[in-house]
């Protein structure tokens, strides 16, 4: 009796030790796929500033270039009106 007793809580121990090993194993699995994906989120969160980041710069670069060339063109025509000899405010 006492071998067969012993048996038994043998078993029911690695039975129990076998389910806390596959609880751990679950919620470890659960809490990598949480990180993965909160890292996840975080990166196409970051991509997307990145990249919405990036069209602002390209849009107003283009803005201050068409300003800059604007400027710079009516400048330029006025200075040779000048040199030509026509007054700026009398050119159509």
């Amino acid at each position: 009796f006492y071998i067969l007793f012993n048996l038994q809580l043998s078993r029911f121990f690695a039975l129990l030790l076998s389910q806390q090993q596959l609880s751990y194993v679950i919620t470890s699995r659960s809490l990598c796929q949480q990180l993965f994906l909160f890292f996840e989120e975080v990166f196409h969160s970051s991509v997307l500033s990145f990249f919405a980041a990036v069209i602002d710069f390209i849009i107003t670069r283009l803005l201050c270039q068409q300003l800059f060339l604007k400027i710079f063109g009516s400048l330029f025509q006025d200075f040779r009106a000048q040199k030509e000899g026509f007054e700026p405010s009398r050119r159509y």
